[in-house]
This record gives C-alpha cells, structure tokens and sequence, in this order.
C-alpha cells in the first residue's frame, strides 16, 4: 500500500502492509470461522479487511499486534475460494498478496473404526468413516479432550488418526 500525493506524483511506502498467510486457511461453508490473519504493518487505525468484494472492520476485525488480525470469517452457501486483502487507511488501498480462503463443504463424520480402545495405551490406529474430508495440512484429528494429533488423508471419505493415548486417573 502507499500513500500518494496526486499533485506531484510522490508516494510513499509509509503504509506498507502485507499478508504472509491465512490460519487456517480453509473453512465449512455454513459455519463461522475465526482465522488469524498474519503479516507485517498491521495497524489498529483504519484497519480494514477485504474477503473477495466484502469490506470487514470493528465487529469481524480485531487488531491484535503489527504482525497479526483476528479475522470472523461468515459461513456462506456456495463453494470456492475467496481473496483476502488487507488495508489501514480505512479500505483506500488493498494489499495483493494473493492469499485465498477456501470454503468448502464441511466434513462429516459418521463412523470411527474401531468404535472403542483400550484406556491409556498409546498409538491405537482409528479410522474415521465420513464425507468431504479434504487432503491438507490442517487435516487433524481429536479424541475427547486430548490435543489435536495430524490425521492421515486416505480420500474423501476416509483418514486414519494414531491416538496418543493419555493416563486417566
């Protein structure tokens, strides 16, 4: 972004800003999402974020630091990606970083194989049986309570997840 003065063709970097990357990047169209929008120049003056044509500030935008925004993305009906840019002079200029979130249809469970496991004991392999599964980075698995652990893409409706096994007391 830089600021231009028209009358003598000068313009400065003094609002430079950029986006380095979305987290996560991906989420279900009918659901809300909160992703962490970082980058370098963020300023909570005139902040202003842009997701395809829409404009967001103050109630979807919180300024957290120079290097990040906390960003409340809509759930919306359609499928595809969306461009996200970023301003602080209140939406004059944008960034073109070309960093893109992804909706997609929301992945479903509706199996998990084996059922159960035995308590504490470490490195149970569950295949978990649904719909929509996407192959990323992002892709992780939970049980109960216990940290996220990567799960292992098999397709679309398969990813198989080792349980970390944890003592209950």
């Amino acid at each position: 972004i830089r600021n231009c003065d028209w009358s003598s063709d000068v313009c400065s970097s003094d609002l430079h800003v950029s986006i380095g990357m979305l987290q996560p990047s991906r989420g279900s169209t009918g659901a809300e999402s909160l992703v962490t929008v970082v980058g370098t120049g963020f300023r909570k003056q005139g902040l202003v974020v842009r997701m395809g044509p829409t404009k967001m500030s103050a109630g979807n935008v919180m300024w957290t630091s120079s290097t990040q925004v906390l960003l409340t993305v809509p759930g919306r009906t359609g499928t595809g990606k969306l461009a996200v840019e970023a301003s602080v002079n209140d939406g004059a200029d944008f960034t073109s970083s070309g960093r893109e979130y992804l909706y997609e249809a929301g992945a479903t469970v509706e199996a998990l194989l084996p059922s159960r496991g035995v308590s504490g004991k470490s490195g149970q392999v569950v295949t978990v049986v649904g719909e929509h599964f996407a192959e990323s980075a992002e892709l992780t698995c939970r049980f109960g309570d216990s940290l996220a652990v990567n799960g292992l893409y098999l397709s679309s409706t398969m990813v198989a997840c080792v349980e970390i096994g944890r003592a209950h007391v």
